[in-house]
């Protein structure tokens, strides 16, 4: 996929070490009094925005054609080290770090802007440059890099154009440099350049990214409606999310320790000025019992002794409203860091439970055509997909028959790297209809045996991986590349194309059969009626 880079650019990888640092006295406890002013209740997800986008599947719409200038993973991963040193790349990237530590409310965030000039066109890619940044700018490892760029992406893709729900958690130096139409990033990649901000949260306390803010609730179910459910992004996103809560914690319990030896400072202090205190009472008892000329001078040097017992009391008493605001703040953090245990074992739980029902789904997947020729003998045997390669957020599957009564594998196909989550006999023959991918990363329909488990055609158009087949007597339907842009195609037994859409239409979107005619996407709020024949608009017919 194209991207930009530079061929002179040299510039090794400067880490900064951990993205966790140590704080000094003073200025943890400047965080821990500010801390009270910080309400977790703005990272929430009000219900409404959560019922807007229970069950989206962001699915990023990149460029497929052939590219002109393929460049290496490690020149694309180079442009985001770049903007981490320069902040900005030859004019067609600017990154801009909107951080106020004067400001204790909301997040602060890096934004990066893909300009009119970029030519990135593949999420991958986009996230690679991501990645890149991250690793340079924060020190974290290229595996967690990767892990919060694609979930930042995410981040960016369910929220775009919301610009209420950024200015309900990141603070105003944030807002400033965010526009209504440009945040976010759209899932067209022909949207991206010069209209994408693309904001990545950092904790306002620390220079980290901010998982819990990556773990947002539209992030979580978007992740829950793919194949695979996200469980590993969810997985380590948890991991992620508990390497923040060990530091919070072990800084809350080095506090802890320290507002501790304080109050034992402030107990012996007062201990030794009531001591001073009843000596100087004592003594002022006895000067009745002096010359009046001594007197006199021994009550000027008590009253002295006085003032200075006095302004001892005074900065006691300061210092013990001081210790108690930090004990408040500490408390506040404390609980802080109950919630976000408690976040964190949600997702945790979430994951757990997922995980669960996938491996019941796919035992019913498996079992779920039966081998018709093996009824009369045994083992009964059945027909099922076995995955094999998960990465890409795609899970590569092959074709197995299986004994029913052992679940041993019988025979495997050398039919693999298939994309259907389900076998749908087509045709008479009991034939299958199938997304696979083939040697080139192109998809395309493939027609299988059911008898021999063999490849007998494949189409010639290319097809979008996230199309959903849709079959209707003897021709199926799916979303291909014809002449340069995603179409609805119809498709008859031998996976020639019969007909094409003139309109093109949003490749994800799931084409809807009414009688006659289907009702098909081509815009984030537009549909289009064709005919299921022709797949022309009514009246357009030749």
């Amino acid at each position: 996929m194209d991207v930009d880079s530079k061929s002179d650019y040299h510039d090794s990888m400067n880490t900064h070490g951990s993205p966790f640092s140590v704080f000094t006295r003073k200025a943890l406890l400047s965080l821990l009094v500010a801390a009270l002013a910080i309400p977790l209740a703005a990272l929430d997800v009000a219900e409404d925005e959560l019922r807007r986008v229970e069950g989206a599947d962001i699915q990023f719409v990149n460029f497929e054609g052939p590219v002109e200038s393929p460049q290496s993973l490690a020149q694309i991963t180079g442009i985001g080290e770049y903007l981490a040193e320069h902040g900005t790349y030859f004019g067609r990237y600017r990154l801009i770090r909107a951080v106020d530590p004067s400001v204790s409310v909301g997040l602060d965030a890096d934004i990066l802007y893909i300009l009119p000039e970029a030519r990135v066109n593949h999420i991958n890619n986009l996230r690679a440059i991501l990645a890149g940044y991250v690793v340079t700018r924060y020190g974290y490892t290229s595996a967690t890099a990767s892990l919060i760029a694609r979930l930042t992406t995410i981040y960016n893709a369910v929220n775009r154009q919301d610009i209420g729900f950024f200015e309900d958690r990141y603070k105003p130096v944030v807002l400033r440099n965010l526009s209504a139409e440009r945040v976010g990033i759209s899932v067209l990649y022909s949207d991206w350049a010069g209209n994408t901000e693309l904001v990545l949260p950092l904790r306002s306390d620390r220079d980290i990214v901010d998982p819990f803010a990556l773990a947002d609730e539209r992030v979580i179910e978007d992740l829950r409606a793919r194949q695979d459910m996200g469980i590993e992004d969810r997985r380590q996103l948890v991991d992620l999310m508990d390497e923040v809560i060990i530091r919070d914690a072990e800084e809350i319990s080095e506090e802890q320790q320290r507002i501790a030896g304080e109050l034992q400072d402030l107990e012996q202090r007062e201990r030794e000025l009531l001591e001073q205190e009843e000596r100087l009472q004592a003594e002022r008892e006895d000067l009745v019992d002096l010359p009046e000329e001594e007197r006199a001078e021994r009550e000027a040097e008590l009253t002295e002794q006085e003032a200075d017992l006095a302004e001892q009391r005074e900065a006691l008493d300061a210092d013990r409203e001081e210790v108690a605001v930090e004990q408040e703040a500490l408390e506040e953090l404390d609980r802080e860091l109950a919630e976000r245990e408690e976040r964190a074992q949600a997702v945790r739980d979430g994951v757990a439970e997922d995980q669960q029902q996938m491996m019941a789904d796919e035992e019913v997947t498996i079992a779920a055509v039966p081998d018709e020729d093996a009824l009369v003998d045994e083992p009964r045997t059945v027909i099922g997909l076995q995955v094999h390669d998960e990465r890409d957020d795609r899970s590569r599957s092959r074709i197995v028959r299986i004994d029913a009564g052992t679940g041993e594998i019988i025979e495997t196909a050398d039919v693999d790297r298939i994309l259907s989550r389900s076998l749908v006999p087509f045709g008479p023959e009991n034939e299958f209809v199938l997304l696979r991918e083939s040697s080139d990363g192109n998809v395309r329909l493939s027609l299988v045996e059911s008898d021999t488990l063999s490849e007998v055609r494949v189409s010639g158009d290319q097809i979008f991986p996230g199309t959903v087949l849709v079959f209707a007597g003897d021709h199926v339907y799916a979303v291909a590349r014809i002449d340069g842009a995603y179409r609805l195609a119809r498709y008859d037994r031998g996976l020639e194309r019969v007909s094409h859409s003139d309109v093109t239409v949003v490749p994800a979107a799931i084409p809807l059969i009414d009688g006659d005619r289907i009702i098909v996407q081509t815009g984030m709020e537009s549909f289009v009626i064709v005919e299921t024949d022709t797949l022309a608009q009514p009246g357009n017919s030749d």
